[in-house]
C-alpha cells in the first residue's frame, strides 16, 4: 500500500513540475506567430504567466491591419484533469464571451460563444451558420 501511495505522489509531482517548468512564453510567442499568419496581430496587449497557463489583459485585436476589438481578459491553461487538453477563456464587453479547448491529441479546437446582443444583431447572418446549442455559439476546427 504505501509503494502505491509514492507512486502516486511520485507521480502527481512529477507531472506538477512539468507543467510548472514548460515553456509558456515559446508557447505565447508560437501562438503569436501563427496568428500573424492569418493576418490576425495582438498589440498593446499584458502578459501575465502563472503556474499553470498564462493571460492576456486589455489588448486590442486586429485582422488584417484593422482593429476589430477590445478584449479585456484571455485566459489559456492546462487541463488538471486530461492533460492532453488546453483551456481557452475569453471575455470582452464589445464581443461577448468565449469558453474553448484544443485536444493535443486530435488537434482539434472547439468552442462556445456568447456574443453580445450588439455583435447578435450586426453580425446575424454570420452567427447562423453557426451550430447554436444552450443559447451559445458553438465552432470546431480540426487541423
Amino acid at each position: 500500500m504505501k509503494k502505491i501511495l509514492r507512486f502516486l505522489l511520485l507521480s502527481l509531482f512529477f507531472i506538477l513540475t512539468l507543467i510548472y517548468f514548460f515553456p509558456k512564453e515559446n508557447l505565447y510567442f508560437l501562438m503569436e506567430e501563427k496568428l500573424q499568419k492569418e493576418k490576425i496581430v495582438i498589440s498593446n496587449e499584458t502578459i501575465n504567466f502563472d503556474f499553470i497557463g498564462f493571460s492576456l489583459e486589455d489588448f486590442d485585436l486586429y485582422y488584417d491591419g484593422i482593429k476589430i476589438a477590445k478584449i479585456d481578459d484571455f485566459d489559456i491553461t492546462y487541463s488538471f484533469f486530461n492533460f492532453n487538453k488546453i483551456l481557452i477563456s475569453s471575455k470582452s464587453k464589445e464581443l461577448g464571451n468565449l469558453q474553448g479547448e484544443f485536444d493535443l491529441l486530435q488537434l482539434k479546437f472547439e468552442s462556445s460563444f456568447k456574443p453580445t446582443s450588439k455583435i447578435k444583431t450586426k453580425y446575424g447572418s454570420l452567427l447562423g451558420k453557426l451550430k447554436m446549442k444552450n443559447g451559445a455559439y458553438i465552432y470546431e476546427y480540426k487541423l
